[in-house]
């Protein structure tokens, strides 16, 4: 976990992504917690999670789901929402807008 401006945050990542930041041995990743989105099956289980940890703040590292994922959970619970792309082929990340299927 990490704060600012009085916000815990977390990093929120498919487990796959997750696994190529360790194995090139990121040091910001030391004192995240962090989420892998393979291990929640619904949104509002994830945004239940998110919330009684008391986040106020969510890392996402990924593409298109994950990225929506924490648009959506960040409009509905009042969370802020930092996106850092791992794709380069989706808007996901620049827009207001998610998609839930």
């Amino acid at each position: 976990m990490k704060t600012t401006t009085n916000k815990k945050f977390c990093i929120l990542t498919a487990h796959d992504v997750y696994e190529r930041l360790l194995e090139r041995g990121y040091p910001w990743l030391n004192g995240f917690d962090i989420l892998e989105l393979d291990n929640f099956t619904e949104v509002n289980d994830l945004a239940d999670e998110l919330v009684l940890r008391g986040y106020g703040g969510i890392v996402v590292i990924g593409a298109g789901t994950v990225t929506d994922w924490a648009k959506g959970i960040g409009s509905e619970k009042n969370i802020e929402v930092i996106s850092v792309p791992s794709t380069f082929s989706t808007n996901a990340m620049f827009t207001y807008k998610a998609i839930f299927y």
